[in-house]
């Protein structure tokens, strides 16, 4: 069996009309394949420079889908999930650079159940504090070089 096939109609639909919403496009390759046996439900990364020569493009993301796992949601769920992953994709104008990442919030089955939004709200502000002071940090960095 092949590692990589290509993504089922239905999902490569979903795929392209977030990527359109998004207008990614307009500043980067975006490949799609389906992974067949992973521990991540989508993996978003940036493709190295061997594989971006490889396939006679340049500023590819690629965006691998556990597409057996993904399809046992419905719809809706699986929209969410591969929103959230192509949202972890953007692209700085000012340095001409593709970012990729987001914070991750990990919480336990055993605090969603006891907390519910609760705990998500708290993971959610601790790391907008964690970003907060990335900012301020970087910030102080910019000040004390035009000072120099």
């Amino acid at each position: 069996m092949a590692k990589f096939g290509e993504l089922s109609e239905e999902i490569q639909e979903i795929v392209d009309k977030i990527i359109d919403e998004t207008g990614l496009h307009n500043y980067m390759t975006i490949k799609t394949a389906a992974i067949h046996k992973s521990r991540e439900l989508i993996k978003v990364s940036r493709a190295n420079a061997w594989a971006e020569h490889l396939g006679k493009v340049s500023d590819c993301v690629t965006i691998l889908v556990y597409e057996r796992a993904l399809e046992r949601l419905n719809p809706r769920q699986q929209e969410i999930l591969l929103r959230d992953a192509i949202n972890n994709i953007s692209f700085d104008g000012e340095k001409d650079k593709i970012i990729i990442g987001a914070p991750k919030i990990n919480v336990t089955i055993g605090g969603r159940a006891k907390y519910g939004d609760e705990l998500i709200n708290a993971a959610e502000c601790s790391v907008l504090a964690m970003q907060q002071i990335i900012d301020e940090e970087r910030e102080m960095k910019e000040a004390k070089k035009k000072r120099k």
